[in-house]
């Protein structure tokens, strides 16, 4: 149901489409690349309406706005990259997701997985390189173990990872 939609193209959507219009600028996450598209894949299958989502490494926000557009009322979404950062605002406020009138909140942020955040999400989604994931899974970075903010009935989603380096994980 997802459309994945350029901001210089035109759509005429079906009824039962979720639009997303992205403008990857110099962030990662055109929507082109196998990984994100099973990650939206996933994201169609887990989240539920009220769900708060986690997306790290957010890149262009694609994921996110996804999200937020099934019905996630809360999603946070940290990169570590500034430009990532605000090409994911922007996109955030393309798709109408920014603001008080907003359906959801979307909290995007400079950073890593948050702290303090044991449990608290019915959805986390990852879609790094198979090293970084290992790294985040293990708090080698000195951060919250990616696992770590997962609610106990909770979906872990993690993509990019290329057959050769499928061990690491």
């Amino acid at each position: 149901r997802v459309v994945l939609k350029p901001t210089w193209e035109e759509y005429a959507p079906l009824s039962e489409d979720i639009v997303v219009e992205l403008d990857p600028g110099m962030a990662f996450g055109t929507g082109l690349h196998p990984s994100t598209r099973l990650c939206i894949a996933a994201l169609e299958e887990l989240v539920r309406p009220g769900d708060a989502v986690l997306d790290v490494g957010t890149g262009s926000g694609v994921l996110s706005i996804v999200a937020a557009k099934l019905g996630a009322n809360r999603v946070v979404a940290p990169d570590i990259d500034p430009i990532a950062v605000q090409v994911a605002a922007e996109n955030v406020q393309i798709n109408g997701l920014a603001g008080d009138a907003s359906p959801a909140h979307i909290e995007i942020s400079l950073g890593s997985i948050p702290t303090g955040a044991s449990g608290r999400f019915q959805v986390v989604v990852a879609n790094i390189l198979a090293e970084v994931l290992a790294n985040l899974l293990d708090g080698t970075y000195g951060n919250v173990p990616l696992a770590h903010p997962l609610a106990d009935t909770g979906y872990l989603i993690m993509a990019g990872i290329i057959e050769e380096k499928a061990h690491l994980v």
